[in-house]
């Protein structure tokens, strides 16, 4: 049963009983008669370690855990504690393998990257090329006159 700190306030006497029932439970002895093992083996359940075991072999009601959330944090983060999946420690080939996958990945990430830049890199030459053909046959034609209107002298009648 977890010991509460300085800073923590004390254990209610709910509490108490709470983490009392969790220390039985992961034993392996409850008391309440519908957790024992023969009971459990005529039912074919096993014993987990849930809020509703918990506050069945504490005496109290599931629904008093789940209404008094607040008081009750320390247990329900217990259970919490205690009924999450464990992930083995990785194995240095484990490791190994991922980095080496990682990796591969990085270097056909970065040749799709090369082989894209390559490609706008010819597109903006090939674009460059069209600008200057384009500037140079604009020069041609401003050599000439922009228009035959600009040829034409105004006319007016002479006046009278």
């Amino acid at each position: 049963m977890p010991r509460s700190s300085a800073s923590e306030a004390p254990l209610t006497k709910q509490e108490e009983a709470f983490f009392k029932a969790i220390d039985r439970l992961l034993e392996g002895k409850p008391n309440h008669k519908d957790l024992k093992p023969l009971a459990l083996a005529r039912s074919g359940r096993k014993l987990r370690l849930n809020v509703v075991t918990v506050s069945k072999e504490a005496g109290y009601a599931r629904t008093y855990v789940y209404k008094n959330r607040d008081a009750m944090g320390r247990v329900l983060k217990r259970i919490e504690e205690l009924t999450r999946p464990h992930k083995p420690a990785p194995t240095s080939a484990d490791v190994i393998a991922r980095l080496r996958a990682e990796n591969k990945q990085l270097r056909l990430d970065r040749d799709i990257a090369i082989d894209v830049t390559r490609r706008w890199m010819q597109e903006t030459e090939r674009l460059r090329e069209r600008v200057l053909l384009l500037e140079r046959n604009l020069a041609m034609t401003s050599k000439l006159p922009s228009s035959p209107i600009e040829n034409v002298v105004n006319f007016t009648q002479p006046k009278r």
